[in-house]
């Protein structure tokens, strides 16, 4: 493969853990529609369940899920009040046997889930929250390999409470899960963190490996380390850890919480099959009546290098960032606040839209595939940077994987400069490896991607590297060696953005019609199927934009996000008997082009471009064919002049003069309905 540097960096996507080759890692399903599986992008993940457990986990790369979870991991409560005390799971069940508990209601919309225990007699009641970080176009923070969970306590009764939230991880080093092989623990170790900045937990670090030749070097990728940790709530709470063997048959700190809270445990290393580390860390506070308290823990893993199943090696990118897991679960801490705030913006947008919590559920569960299925990866050489890219989303693959086009959707709207790199690394092939007759599956989701980004710089890089194979594919095409496919539109579309007339006329003769999309379209994609339904689109090269929502009724209102990876805006159409309003609110502007810095945060200075150059607005707001009597445009509190004309069923309104948007204006528009359609 030629150079992956000629772009910076070398990194690819791979969703489903997809190599060439035969070889294949396991691919990381919903095991259970009852979990949600939550991590960073490409970074692993643990589940909870709606039961309230921990349910399977997935905390390598290249290697199966543990469907099973692991024993060691579960939550505790303990509450002191009126003289009585109690001890009980946080869940339905427990490997030792020890009392749970039932749930009420659970909430599950990546990358967050919501829990409600039922209080069961208990002086307080019980809720948790956790999230991972997702962080639209910072891939650095969205790819870290932790969960933040926050438990929530309430004081029900008139007296004081004290009450105490003990979390149990048991960590996955040591288990690959591969067919063959056996768990290797020995030599795994737990001890106490040190406490720093109101932080303390319980690490877990791997015994040193040395990498010989195996049959299947994907074992190695059970090292590193992993952290639980706990932040202190209040200057008053008692926090304590604990080093525990989850191969006995009951915690060895479970008497002790039982009856003060604490958990205690010395320092322990693992021997297979006779002490399996795990760690606690118990948070005890007081409650007033009424009184609510929040008790954050994190939950972090991190591997220093993994190889794929044909035994070449890579990094996560979450390396570049931290040096092991308590690094990565302190600053997941420190942080939560504003990572949670960032997380959750475009929830809390879907959820205050036309379509609610229904649309929200389907959208969170793709970016919940996205996020379990991919693995950004880099070269182990990073000085180099020369390592051939092995890995892919679907081309190059014989058999393409039939989510690519829902996720590539998703990954688009929230990391385009991922996906470009992705793509423009897959661009760079080296054709002597006898690909070319599946690189035809690389036109689709590039034309995919210049439709949505319409980043000119990139697609001048790229079309360098594939003009030569879209030539031999139209001499193949013109010779009768090859049959048209889904490639060729896509093919020919690419060349004309590209301006390259001599491929796009060698294509033409082969092309057929094909319908205008109908707005509102199905999809196999809920973020393509959410753009339909709202039916925005900004062209750049042409300075137009389209509104053309699917409103159905004759009247009728529509409002919603617009998720655009160059942009993000608001959209409010509302259509009675007299007139159709409009308003175009854009939030905010985000820089696409994939520049060598791009896996660091994004400049904040960048988010405040404008969009320029807008010269006309194309509105599909009103029944086909009909023709309002009038029409007022604004952009803020000034009027824009237009002039109004239909083409084909579509108002056309065209400014005297190119506008500019900025962050926080609002276009807005009213037509003026026919008379005859008043009453």
């Amino acid at each position: 493969m030629r150079s992956a540097s000629r772009f910076g960096v070398a990194l690819a996507v791979v969703l489903g853990y997809l190599v060439f080759g035969p070889a294949r890692a396991t691919v990381p399903q919903r095991l259970d529609a009852e979990i949600i599986r939550l991590g960073g992008l490409g970074a692993g993940w643990i589940s909870i369940a709606k039961n309230g457990s921990f349910g399977p986990s997935a905390r390598r790369a290249y290697l199966p899920p543990l469907p099973e979870g692991q024993p060691g991991d579960f939550a505790a409560i303990w509450t002191e009040a009126e003289g009585r005390s109690a001890a009980r799971i946080l869940g339905a069940t427990s490997p030792y046997g020890l009392p749970g508990s039932s749930v009420e209601r659970t909430t599950f919309h990546y990358p967050v889930a919501e829990v409600v225990y039922a209080s069961g007699g208990l002086p307080v009641s019980v809720s948790l929250t956790a999230h991972a970080a997702l962080l639209p176009g910072d891939l650095s923070a969205s790819s870290s390999p932790c969960v933040v969970l926050t438990y929530r306590l309430r004081n029900l009764i008139k007296e004081p409470v004290n009450a105490s939230v003990a979390l149990s991880s048991q960590p996955s080093l040591g288990i690959s899960g591969l067919q063959g092989h056996m768990p290797d623990r020995t030599g795994v170790r737990a001890s106490a963190a040190p406490t720093r900045s109101g932080i303390t937990g319980v690490l877990f670090e791997a015994g040193p490996l040395v990498d010989r030749k195996v049959a299947d070097l994907r074992i190695y990728n059970t090292r590193g380390s992993e952290a639980l940790l706990a932040a202190y709530p209040t200057s008053t709470a008692a926090v304590t850890t604990a080093a525990w063997n989850a191969a006995s048959s009951l915690p060895s700190w479970w008497a002790g919480f039982s009856e003060t809270g604490h958990v205690s445990g010395d320092t322990l290393a693992g021997v297979e099959g006779e002490i399996h580390p795990a760690g606690c860390v118990a948070v005890r506070v007081q409650l007033k009546p009424d009184e609510v308290q929040d008790i954050p823990f994190a939950i972090a893993w991190y591997a220093p290098a993994y190889y794929d199943p044909a035994g070449a090696r890579f990094r996560n990118v979450y390396t570049l960032r931290y040096r092991n897991a308590e690094e990565v679960g302190r600053n997941a801490l420190e942080d939560r606040f504003m990572n949670r705030a960032l997380s959750c913006e475009w929830q809390r947008r879907i959820e205050a839209s036309s379509f609610g919590a229904q649309a929200l559920t389907s959208l969170a569960a793709e970016l919940e595939d996205l996020a379990a299925s991919s693995l950004p990866a880099l070269p182990d050489d990073l000085e180099g940077l020369t390592a051939g890219l092995r890995l892919c989303l679907t081309p190059g693959m014989a058999t393409p994987d039939p989510r690519e086009e829902r996720l590539r959707a998703c990954l688009i709207t929230f990391f385009p400069r991922l996906n470009a790199l992705e793509l423009a690394a897959h661009a760079d092939t080296d054709e002597t490896n006898g690909k070319r007759e599946t690189g035809v599956a690389w036109f689709q989701p590039a034309w995919q991607h210049e439709e949505a980004t319409q980043d000119g710089p990139w697609l001048a890089r790229v079309w360098k590297l594939k003009r030569s194979e879209a030539l031999q594919l139209l001499d193949d095409l013109a010779a009768g060696r090859r049959a048209a496919g889904a490639w060729l539109i896509p093919l020919a579309n690419l060349a004309a953005s590209a301006n390259d007339t001599t491929v796009a006329a060698r294509a033409q003769p082969f092309m057929t019609p094909f319908p205008e999309p109908i707005a509102g379209a199905t999809s196999s994609s809920a973020w393509v199927s959410w753009a339909n339904r709202l039916g925005c689109r900004y062209d750049a090269r042409s300075g137009s934009l389209t509104i053309r929502p699917s409103l159905g009724e004759a009247v009728g209102e529509i409002t919603g996000p617009v998720f655009d990876p160059r942009y993000w805006a608001s959209l409010n159409v509302l259509r009675t008997s007299v007139r159709a309003l409009i308003e175009y609110r854009l939030d905010r502007v985000l820089p696409t082009t994939s520049t060598p810095g791009w896996i660091e945060p994004e400049r904040r200075d960048e988010i405040g471009l404008p969009l320029s150059g807008l010269r006309s607005l194309t509105l599909g707001v009103l029944p086909s064919g009909e023709r309002p009597d009038g029409v007022s445009v604004t952009l803020g509190a000034n009027p824009i002049p237009v002039e109004m004309a239909q083409i084909g069923g579509m108002i056309v309104l065209t400014f005297e003069s190119p506008i500019t948007m900025r962050s926080g204006d609002t276009l807005m528009v009213v037509l003026t309905r026919p008379s005859i359609t008043r009453q």
